[in-house]
């Protein structure tokens, strides 16, 4: 059998001389893997720097080995390669000790859920019939101590519900809507109920959530059907980082976002196709892998490195059928889509401006409050960033106002 023009012997008695003449070099390769894997199936948080070293030693022995080969065999352009591929192992190197030699998790990108299960549709959900208590700590400051009462169709419970309104408002969007940190008398559904003789609010939305969310949770059931009343108004609190959330990029996906639903464009269709691990196969190994690199933490890269036209116009189209969807559902077009502020490098008047137009285009209704409300230290929860319910507040009595919901 040739390889690089070189004859190798692949019998049994050949593979053994091969090992015997590099003897050296597989003694290394099998020292560092019985450390690589021994140690972590021992206690992988307890060594994982000596997993880590014993990795990188073993992926180094076969560069340093390979180029050699190829020296030998005068394989100039694969040398070259070969030398390229050496200098970016050494500045992994570099990064992770700069780094302060972090652990790195070992993430499970698979979809356990049965297909007939709302997280299968949704990706992450709050659980069913559950409080949830939610504590988050600043060194010896406690930033906030609340609890999340879900009901039984995985909605946050909004406090207050009065059977004699006749008209519903449900609200879809993320932490921002659902009232990350706060209590359930202190979100913007909460607040909007209560500023209104006739509404009862739903809150449809979650933690990281996007708009591909509200379209999946749209399609996923006909939500007419789990509200009481016959008439209302359907919200969705937008924030610019969710239309990253729709193309899931690379830190979304490697941090929480894998299962998120997948949806693409086609031919200017929007089209699901399962979740980001299982759909969208080639570009989500490669992130997998990128997030295994110390460079990319290092120097913080995200992929795509900017948000381009084309991801706003598939935010804009998901937005549309979430629209459309809620048309058919509900037999009304009361849907708005409120444009919330948020503290994102990205985010620029420019590209609102941009976006609104798609909206428009697109015939859907918005209020923009991304200079109407603040996120100033008044209006956030201090050590998290996220809008308290100062803020909440006043973005409800601005859409009581502004819908016309009194």
């Amino acid at each position: 059998m040739k390889i690089l023009g070189q004859e190798f012997d692949i019998s049994i008695k050949g593979v053994i001389s091969l090992i015997a003449k590099n003897k050296l070099f597989v003694g290394l390769i099998i020292l560092f893997a019985a450390i690589k894997y021994g140690l972590f199936n021992l206690n992988y948080d307890k060594y994982h720097i000596i997993v880590t070293l014993a990795t990188f030693a073993g992926y180094l022995t076969v560069l340093v080995y390979g180029a050699s080969f190829l020296i030998k065999k005068k394989k100039i352009l694969l040398v070259n390669f070969t030398v390229l591929f050496i200098l970016l192992f050494v500045v992994e190197i570099v990064c992770y000790f700069y780094l302060g030699m972090p652990k790195k998790e070992w993430k499970d990108y698979s979809t356990a859920n049965p297909s007939d299960h709302i997280g299968y549709h949704l990706g992450h959900v709050p659980w069913a019939d559950s409080v949830w208590h939610d504590v988050k700590i600043n060194g010896n400051d406690t930033v906030f101590d609340t609890y999340y009462d879900v009901d039984s169709i995985n909605r946050r419970r909004t406090p207050g519900y009065d059977e004699n309104k006749k008209k519903y408002a449900i609200f879809f969007g993320c932490s921002i809507c659902f009232g990350k940190g706060l209590k359930d008398n202190q979100t913007i559904p909460y607040y909007t109920q209560e500023n209104t003789e006739t509404y009862n609010s739903y809150n449809y939305s979650f933690n990281g959530w996007g708009c591909h969310h509200m379209l999946a949770r749209l399609e996923h059931k006909d939500l007419s059907k789990e509200v009481k009343e016959k008439d209302g108004i359907g919200i969705y609190i937008f924030i610019w980082p969710h239309i990253r959330r729709a193309i899931g990029d690379m830190r979304i996906y490697t941090g929480w976002g894998h299962t998120m639903p997948y949806y693409y464009l086609d031919d200017g269709e929007v089209i699901r196709d399962g979740n980001f691990a299982s759909g969208r196969w080639f570009t989500s190994r490669l992130y997998e892998y990128l997030n295994r690199s110390f460079i990319w933490d290092c120097f913080k890269v995200n992929l795509p490195t900017q948000i381009q036209e084309s991801h706003m116009v598939l935010a804009a189209e998901i937005i549309k059928k979430s629209k459309e969807t809620y048309e058919e559902q509900f037999g009304n077009d009361n849907f708005y889509v409120v444009i919330h502020p948020v503290d994102w490098e990205e985010f620029t008047p420019e590209r609102n401006e941009q976006f609104k137009l798609l909206l428009k285009q697109k015939g859907i209704k918005y209020l923009d409050y991304s200079q109407k409300l603040s996120l100033d230290e008044k209006h956030i929860i201090k050590g998290d960033g996220h809008p308290n319910e100062i803020s909440d507040e006043k973005c409800a009595k601005m859409l009581v106002k502004d819908l016309g919901l009194e």
